[in-house]
């Protein structure tokens, strides 16, 4: 079986592509800074892959392409840290995909803008171009090549039943009383008569359920508050129950309906697996090439002259 790939929604993708802001903002010098400091700060070089610089300044257009409030941004350097990460993985991608000659022409970049309404100018015909390149490059290179058979499926199903099962539900009605006392006494009077259930409900109830004759809806074990569901999941069809109380009063409830907990088939939930089984192997062959364009492409970080104090990923001492 073959998923078929829209290029716009590759979900990997979406973590690494500009969201092609409107426009950029002014951008105000740091804390303590003049303006002669802070063009110096912007135009040292915090990375290069192989004759490419980047600097703070290009690190700071790509966070500004995600966040309409960049200042909040920067004041996590974690957070900060991270994104830096994500904005070295996306020069590397993006010049994997110069390398090998992927082009983007203006029709694309006009049909790309009008299916996501964005204003076209320089910088987001810009940032437009990146995304489309990137996204040929990830699915000529990775994602065209994904496939996930019939025998994945079934084997996927068959360890994972549990998953595929459909608990059993109640169709539960109820009618709720202020007091214990008026509650024992109905309670009384449809043990003799049940067919009153209803009636009494619609009359009496003071629940919001009174007008559909006190019909709650459908209920699985978990949906209801512990003290209600042992009372109701084993009453029999039709039967009245005891006096449950509440912070909301006194109820007492009449199951109508049980519908058994059944297997859902292959069949219905193939479609569900192949898109599980297909997303998995995405994020392990996307991992899996990344190593392969880094060790193609000699990326060297300048972690002193970030703007930001940098925080390594725990467990990732040895990264890039």
């Amino acid at each position: 079986m073959r998923i078929k790939l829209n290029l716009t929604t590759l979900f990997i993708v979406s973590v690494l592509l500009f969201h092609c802001a409107p426009g950029s903002k002014t951008e105000e010098p740091p804390s303590g800074k003049t303006v002669s400091e802070a063009a110096v700060i912007n135009n040292k070089t915090v990375a290069t892959l192989d004759d490419l610089g980047l600097t703070n300044s290009d690190f700071k257009n790509y966070l500004r392409s995600k966040y309409s409030d960049l200042k909040s941004v920067l004041e996590n350097d974690t957070l900060t840290s991270r994104l830096f990460d994500s904005f070295i993985e996306h020069s590397i991608i993006l010049k994997s995909s110069e390398n090998e000659s992927i082009t983007v022409n203006d029709d694309e970049i006009n049909d790309y803008s009008g299916r996501n309404n964005l204003y076209l100018n320089d910088s987001t015909k810009s940032s437009i171009r990146d995304i489309l390149r990137i996204e040929k490059f990830l699915f000529k290179k990775i994602y065209s090549t994904i496939t996930v058979s019939d025998y994945e499926i079934q084997k996927y199903y068959d360890q994972n039943k549990k998953d595929f099962s459909q608990n059993q539900r109640i169709e539960l009605s109820q009618i709720l009383l202020k007091s214990n006392e008026e509650a024992i006494k109905v309670r009384g009077n449809l043990l003799n008569n049940s067919t009153e259930f209803e009636e009494i409900a619609r009359s009496k109830s003071i629940s919001q359920e009174s007008v559909k004759n006190g019909f709650m809806g459908v209920f699985e074990r978990g949906d209801l508050p512990k003290e209600m569901e042992t009372v109701v999941f084993s009453l029999p069809v039709n039967q009245i129950s005891r006096v449950v109380e509440s912070e909301f009063g006194f109820h007492i409830f009449k199951v109508s309906k049980i519908h058994g907990g059944k297997q859902k088939y292959l069949k219905d939930v193939s479609e569900e697996i192949e898109k599980i089984l297909f997303n998995t192997k995405m994020i392990y062959e996307y991992t899996r090439y990344m190593r392969i364009l880094r060790n193609n492409i000699n990326v060297k970080i300048f972690y002193e002259n970030l703007f930001f104090k940098y925080s390594i990923l725990k467990g990732d001492e040895n990264a890039v």
